[in-house]
């Protein structure tokens, strides 16, 4: 399973104050997508808060599915590496865990946004709240 992700994209670490990520296994739950599970985490170094996607792969799977997937998600790695802005979660670490027999788990490590993610902000209205209240006080 190795081969899937190089070290290069699948141990590095960006510039976060704290010398080397010690992530508490445990996270609370606090959401799902279309890849995986989103845990809240702690570093067990920094005690900073940081956000766990948990994206399952079974080498059993198909093999044109599971190249595509991979693919997908070294993609994704490699755009959050590169985004520097502060309105875009900052990439911290991610890391291949070996699982039982023949699946294994990708761990994407993020800051933590406790405002929720675009979709909540969109469904509760406040992101278009805040869109109109700008266009009316042009």
């Amino acid at each position: 399973m190795r081969h899937l992700f190089p070290m290069s994209i699948a141990t590095t670490a960006s510039q976060t104050g704290c010398a080397a990520h010690d992530f508490d296994p445990k996270g609370k739950f606090i959401g799902k997508g279309g890849q995986g599970h989103v845990y809240k985490v702690t570093c067990r170094s920094c005690c900073g808060l940081f956000a766990r996607k948990d994206i399952t792969l079974d080498l059993n799977e198909e093999k044109e599915n599971l190249e595509r997937r991979v693919r997908h998600m070294k993609d994704e790695i490699q755009t959050l590496k590169t985004l520097h802005h502060p309105h875009v979660i900052r990439y911290v670490h991610s890391m291949l865990q070996p699982g039982t027999g023949s699946v294994s788990t990708l761990q994407i490590f993020t800051e933590f946004c406790d405002g929720g993610d675009v979709d909540t902000l969109i469904n509760e209205g406040e992101y278009v709240f805040q869109s109109l209240r700008r266009r009316t006080l042009r």
